[in-house]
């Protein structure tokens, strides 16, 4: 059972839609999404709140702690977690995001506790330490088939805040940041921007822009809720290739990306790989060794 007591999350007063204002919430089902505080890279794309537990944080660091038997979506090929487990605890005890932006010399910190016997994870395997420096918690709106409709970051939110409040967010942080990509109108612009920085043609892939975009207070938390009539934005990084291809591709993935995810024409950013940058090995296995297929034929 989740327990989720009134007014103890301090989470931004703002929602998005992914596919535009008209899209009715009370058909949606509800799920918890959680990513890093400092990052923003994915660690669980969505829990059900049958499957998860939330509780107000046990030190006063903590806002939440939130307890799950779940896998993170970094078990399902994506990113991987990073271990940063000293002896005498276990090895694979102390997870941190795909970034490992909490285990540095001076903090040593840790997010996921997976049974060092110093968190009471209350009976469950996992423990999340939940805080704006820690794992950032947000509800999910999903249809029947788990694609994300709206997004929520006002976590004790029971349906998504009103769509004021999401334009105000915007223009706050557009005069904040002077980000030439903003000034856009809700969340159909920004999913253009996002595709224009992936490098869907006519444009080539922005590593600088898509990490301004993927830090903006419009980003849903998973970039696999960005989808246009082809498909997800992974595969427009490998056409054309250019430089920032290959890390824009390890952020994409440690941000969500299902980089074995098929475009409606069967494909996967594999097949782009080798069509546009056939003598690039590097490249490909890159891809391969995030579960692409490498003997996938080229697109072209």
């Amino acid at each position: 059972m989740l327990v989720q007591p009134a007014g103890i999350f301090n989470c931004i007063m703002h929602e998005t839609c992914i596919e535009g204002r008209n899209l009715s919430w009370q058909n949606l089902r509800k799920a918890l999404r959680i990513s890093c505080g400092r990052c923003g890279a994915l660690i669980y794309s969505h829990i059900e709140p049958q499957c998860c537990r939330v509780v107000v944080g046990s030190q006063k660091h903590l806002e939440n702690e939130v307890y799950t038997n779940q896998e993170p979506t970094w078990s399902k090929g994506l990113a991987k977690g990073v271990d940063v487990s000293r002896p005498p605890l276990p090895a694979g005890s102390m997870i941190n995001c795909p970034l490992d932006c909490h285990s540095t010399q001076m903090e040593r910190l840790w997010i996921i506790d997976v049974g060092t016997g110093l968190i009471d994870s209350k009976g469950h395997e996992r423990a999340l330490a939940c805080g704006d420096d820690y794992a950032r918690i947000r509800w999910v709106w999903m249809d029947e088939t788990d694609v994300v409709k709206r997004v929520a970051l006002r976590a004790d939110d029971n349906k998504p805040s009103v769509w004021g409040r999401m334009q105000m967010q915007l223009e706050k942080y557009n005069s904040k940041v002077n980000n030439r990509h903003f000034g856009l109108e809700l969340n159909s612009g920004y999913s253009k921007a996002l595709f224009s920085a992936a490098g869907k043609l006519p444009h080539a892939p922005e590593l600088l822009s898509m990490q301004v975009l993927l830090q903006a207070a419009s980003f849903s938390g998973c970039v696999d809720d960005y989808r246009d009539n082809k498909g997800t934005l992974l595969p427009y990084c490998v056409g054309p290739v250019n430089q920032d291809t290959l890390p824009m591709i390890q952020l994409l993935i440690a941000f969500g990306a299902d980089p074995t995810h098929k475009n409606v024409e069967g494909r996967s950013a594999m097949a782009y790989a080798k069509a546009w940058a056939p003598e690039n090995k590097e490249l490909q296995q890159a891809l391969a060794d995030a579960g692409c297929n490498p003997d996938e034929p080229p697109a072209f």
